[in-house]
């Protein structure tokens, strides 16, 4: 452990010196557990978890054993399953060909309007402007309930005899009633839905880092007269970039998750068919494991130097 480090943990520790021993003692017992806590948690559902998913990526089943055992065997074979089904060009490289091209299409065009409208939402909210505080309630309100509620509202408003056809029938239009069925409209409102949910966490990060720069830099560029369109891209934007740098790469690195709540929304048709879903497929109606395992890992293995790639792009953004 770095000398700085150590004398970081002993100044904060130093801070309850002068509680009574009592107080003192509980005090650390708490932060203890909380360590501990996080520390079982992390290794318990992410380094065991994807240990085991890595493992099964090379285990092949051949049968079963004198007691009913399932029996495993290493081997490539669910890598060579994955490569003949796309090199084969049947309805299996198809199906997963039509979930990786909607993955990409929520994933690209969903960020497109997130990231940049995230940013000027917490920049409004930030200046304070009128019916901030009614803003904010709208923003939370995603994070603050259930996704099945939300998913269950978002129908309420879209399906057949929902909001947006009541308000067609009122403006004399005739009712809606094809927006989750119909393939023209079912995957943009998906794209609708993970919009909306996409908005708190992003707006968090942003608001936070807004919220961190002094307020004296403000105040000196607004007294050398600077526009608020000079004050939004080249003072705020720049000084917020290391935030929108980790938001881009959390955005990356979840590439293959953005399919949203599919399950609730479309059960995968109307040409809603994701990755995630077809994980859904392979793992809860398949009974499979190892073979989206072995795939998991394929697309792991594509992601990780898209994902260096954008860091180095967005460094050499900060740079400038």
């Amino acid at each position: 452990m770095r000398e700085d480090t150590k004398n970081k943990i002993k100044k904060y520790f130093e801070r309850y010196h002068d509680y009574p021993k009592p107080l003192r003692k509980g005090k650390y017992v708490f932060i203890f557990c909380m360590l501990i806590l996080t520390v079982l948690r992390w290794a318990i559902f992410y380094v065991a978890v994807n240990i085991d998913s890595f493992t099964m990526a090379f285990k092949e089943f051949t049968g079963y054993g004198p007691n009913n055992e399932s029996i495993y065997q290493w081997s490539f074979a669910n890598f060579r399953l994955f490569w003949s089904e796309m090199t084969y060009q049947g309805w299996a490289a198809q199906s997963f060909k039509a979930a990786l091209k909607n993955t990409l299409f929520l994933f690209v065009a969903g960020n497109a309007v997130t990231i940049p409208t995230t940013y000027l939402i917490s920049y409004y909210l930030y200046k304070k402007m009128p019916g901030t505080k009614h803003f904010i309630w709208i923003l939370y309100l995603p994070s603050v309930l259930s996704s099945v509620v939300m998913v269950t509202i978002f129908r309420n408003i879209v399906e057949v005899n929902g909001l947006v056809s009541a308000l067609s029938i009122a403006m004399g239009k005739g009712a809606v009633t094809d927006l989750l069925i119909s393939e023209k409209t079912a995957k943009w409102m998906v794209w609708c839905y993970n919009t909306w949910m996409g908005f708190p966490g992003a707006y968090v990060l942003v608001t936070a880092a807004l919220k961190r720069i002094p307020e004296e830099i403000i105040e000196s560029a607004q007294l050398d007269g600077v526009t608020p369109k000079t004050e939004f891209f080249k003072i705020l934007f720049p000084l917020i970039w290391p935030t929108v740098q980790v938001l881009l790469l959390q955005k990356v690195t979840a590439i293959l998750s953005a399919d949203g709540p599919i399950l609730l929304l479309t059960g995968g048709s109307a040409d809603t068919y994701t990755i995630g879903f077809w994980y859904y497929d392979q793992v809860i109606l398949s009974h499979s494991y190892e073979y989206p395992s072995a795939v998991g890992l394929l697309m792991t293995l594509v992601i990780a130097p898209i994902a260096l790639i954008v860091k180095k792009l967005t460094d050499k953004v900060e740079s400038y």
